[in-house]
């Protein structure tokens, strides 16, 4: 049985089918890779689409609500976003930042492992290597036997079939390495492409929010200095209050004892 394995790895088939399987598998992970990640780059651009089409309202507010309506009607943006919202209401505004709470990873870890997907291209290269290395071994196996042998001819023949093996050997680890470039440029290239749209709604979420969190903060600056000067207002009202009391409990003190004096004159005359 051994035998029988070894020498069906040391046919010029099992590397070249090993090969191939492995470029297939990589062409069909890259297939799932993209359409798993279609649906954000559809949602993405709907979402940069509609916002253009928003009017520039000076009521922030309502532009915020409108913002908010159309984010929420994507699937793979309403939790985030709602996350997000949570976030913005409990944190600092003066130094809070869009892309901790929206970004990629958050955005696509319902959607997809993308740990899985990035670490692909070195487990193409393992993988590769793995099937170079088991063929190798199975040709210095068989070609053990032969090179112990007395006959020339049979240790000749030994020598020439372990090269022709080993060299088509490598064609597991060629066939990986291609594998893990191809894959890892275009992975890259997509991951880059989705970091500029999701860079182009934070971006542009950012300008409003600072609009609308600067007309909040100037609404409640100008409350507050309204009520100052509400409170600085009762305050000289009560002190002049205070002071035509003061001065009316004096005059009636001056009153009675003019009344006193005037009384004690009477009685003596």
């Amino acid at each position: 049985m051994l035998e029988r394995l070894i020498n069906f790895i040391n046919t010029v088939y099992f590397p070249v089918a090993i090969s191939l399987i492995l470029l297939f598998f990589s062409f069909f992970l890259w297939l799932s890779y993209r359409r798993l990640i279609a649906p954000f780059n559809q949602q993405i651009s709907s979402i940069l689409t509609q916002i253009e089409e928003i009017s520039c309202s000076h009521d922030n507010s309502l532009f915020f609500q409108q913002l908010e309506n159309i984010v929420t009607q994507h699937s793979l943006f309403t939790h985030t976003w709602y996350l997000f919202i949570h976030r913005l209401g409990h944190s600092q505004q003066d130094n809070f930042e869009v892309n901790k709470s929206l970004n990629l990873h958050r955005l696509l870890s319902s959607q997809i492992n993308i740990r899985f997907y990035q670490s692909l291209p070195g487990m193409f290269i393992q993988t590769g290597l793995f099937f170079t290395f088991i063929g190798l071994l199975a040709a210095l196996y068989a070609a053990g036997t032969g090179l112990l042998s007395d006959d020339l001819n049979v240790v000749r023949d030994s020598l020439q079939m372990l090269l022709i093996a080993a060299t088509f050997k490598f064609s597991t680890s060629l066939a990986g390495i291609f594998s893990a470039i191809v894959f890892a440029w275009r992975e890259k290239s997509h991951w880059y492409r989705m970091q500029n749209k999701l860079n182009d709604f934070t971006e542009y979420l950012e300008s409003y929010l600072y609009s609308y969190l600067q007309q909040d903060i100037n609404l409640k600056q100008s409350k507050e200095k309204q009520d100052v000067q509400q409170e600085s207002s009762n305050n000289r009202h009560n002190s002049h209050t205070d002071d035509e009391l003061q001065k009316i409990a004096e005059l009636a003190s001056k009153s009675l004892e003019n009344t006193i004096e005037a009384q004690s004159l009477t009685l003596k005359n």
